[in-house]
């Protein structure tokens, strides 16, 4: 879901604009809609409450962002960055 909202969000007209950051994190979003549609639908529980907890994050940088709050991004850029390299160890 979130890959293929990145890649909405970005919109076509953008591409040309991304890098291999960006191909790497949508890269599902090219997968096929039917396949995904059947894995979203077979664990709708589970997906919900990730949209759910993703738009709470979201809402956490927008509201930091307008707050000119930058310590409160950071602590958000941390708080993935320690999750994201857990899958390193």
């Amino acid at each position: 879901v979130m890959a293929a909202v990145t890649t909405s969000v970005v919109g076509p007209e953008n591409l040309p604009l991304t890098g291999s950051g960006f191909r790497d994190v949508t890269r599902i979003a090219a997968g096929s809609p039917a396949l995904w549609k059947q894995i979203l639908a077979g664990n709708r529980e589970q997906v919900i409450a990730a949209v759910q907890s993703a738009e709470r994050m979201l809402a956490d940088f927008r509201s930091g962002l307008a707050e000119h709050d930058d310590s409160r991004i950071e602590d958000l850029l941390s708080q993935a960055a320690v999750c994201r390299t857990s899958l390193d160890s």
